[in-house]
């Protein structure tokens, strides 16, 4: 399956309206930015004297943040702080149900997966 498809169902969701189908949005849209991260790094390390494998065993949300940071420095260190936020961002959206998720929670997910 390709990561993008979490995208198109992040879309319906949202277009659906209601608190649930924001929160459910964000959890959607952080993952296609997960796997597409993992699958990418595991492309571009392949090579490397150190690369990075996307098994099940490697799919670890600190872990492939570390990674990224290790092999691209101040670029990966960019993707590290993009992944970190928007884990952040999905942890609230499933966990933090007493607090309100709005359009703007939103947005910041979005805005963050269009930039992977």
């Amino acid at each position: 399956m390709d990561p993008k498809e979490f995208l198109a169902v992040a879309r319906h969701l949202k277009a659906s309206g209601g608190e649930a189908g924001s929160r459910t949005s964000a959890g959607r849209a952080y993952y296609a930015a997960f796997h597409y991260a993992g699958e990418h790094l595991e492309r571009a390390t392949a090579g490397s004297s150190n690369p990075f494998k996307w098994t099940r065993e490697h799919k670890g949300h600190t872990e492939l943040q570390a990674r990224w940071a290790l092999h691209f420095q101040r670029e990966g260190t960019e993707i590290k702080n993009f992944l970190y936020n928007a884990h952040q961002l999905r942890k609230q959206a499933d966990y933090d149900l007493h607090l309100p998720f709005g359009a703007t929670d939103l947005e910041d997910c979005r805005s963050w997966v269009a930039q992977a």
